[in-house]
């Protein structure tokens, strides 16, 4: 008898540890890795329509410029109570994971619908040619704005065709001042 509760015990302490690990924030939302596809909506805050527009309009944005540039819109329902800094750096890395080797030539536009929040995070391949500040102001004066109304579809379709025109050389790095 003294065997059976034992036995019971300790799956009582299994089955709890299992529990309050699923709960935890750290495997709330899973962070991906690499995937085939520019747009991972991972939130459902995009509609169909834009969601394929911005696909196609990234895939020709990877395959027309010389240096192979890729921008990837990853939507997150929520930061889970992790800072940006904690959540991007896992992101990024698990992204490396794939291709530990490659040149980073991607743009990371980043997006949390419930803080209604983001960011566009520059890899070391562009930088001459995008960097932290027009990526900032991208987000301050076109993404934001439309996040804060919970307008997801406008705000990333506006981040995604500015980072486009600076790629395409319509804006410089210096020059990306955007008038909505």
């Amino acid at each position: 008898m003294r065997a059976g509760k034992e036995i019971k015990l300790t799956a009582g302490l299994l089955l709890a540890g299992f529990c309050a690990a699923l709960g935890s924030p750290a495997s709330a939302i899973p962070i991906p890795g690499r995937t085939p596809y520019f747009v991972n909506d991972y939130a459902g805050a995009l509609s169909m329509g834009v969601k394929q527009h911005l696909e196609t309009s990234l895939a020709m944005l990877r395959f027309e410029t010389p240096r192979k540039i890729e921008c990837v819109v990853s939507i997150f329902p929520s930061l889970d109570g992790k800072s940006w800094d904690e959540f991007l750096s896992e992101y990024i890395r698990n992204w490396r994971k794939e291709w530990p080797f490659e040149r980073d030539n991607r743009v990371h536009f980043v997006v949390f619908v419930n803080e209604r929040t983001a960011k566009i995070h520059v890899g070391y391949g562009v930088g001459r040619q995008f960097d932290d500040a027009a990526a900032e102001e991208i987000v301050n004066q076109l993404v934001s704005p439309e996040l804060s109304q919970a307008r997801y579809d406008e705000g990333v379709k506006k981040g995604v065709e500015a980072v486009i025109k600076v790629f395409n050389g319509k804006k410089g790095k210096k020059e990306v001042r955007i008038v909505s």
